[in-house]
């Protein structure tokens, strides 16, 4: 199970006195933060190429329609690895595992 932080949390002060828990809202924060990112610049990446999709069909462009399909493919591929990631988002899925 993994530990979710609620804002009413993070106004606490003693939340701060517990170093473990202190830094497992650190790594939460970050790993939160990595996941928007990664969402904003797909999502703008995604309304470029919508708009290039547009230029390609009224300028008749096929190398540009090209490049964005390839873009989109790739964007795919991110989402994918975006998915998959989602599926291993308990406590421990991050940890290394010994065979």
């Amino acid at each position: 199970m993994q530990t979710h932080f609620s804002p009413a949390q993070l106004e606490e002060s003693d939340i701060w006195s517990n170093p473990k828990q202190a830094q497992e809202l650190g790594r939460e924060r970050a790993r939160l933060e990595d996941e928007i990112g990664v969402l904003e610049k797909l999502g703008s990446r995604l309304a470029d190429a919508g708009e290039l999709l547009e230029l390609v069909r009224t300028e008749n462009d096929a190398e540009v329609g090209g490049a964005v399909a390839t873009d989109i493919e790739a964007f795919g591929k991110q989402l994918a690895d975006l998915e998959f990631q989602r599926m291993f988002s308990g406590e421990m899925d991050s940890h290394n595992a010994f065979m």
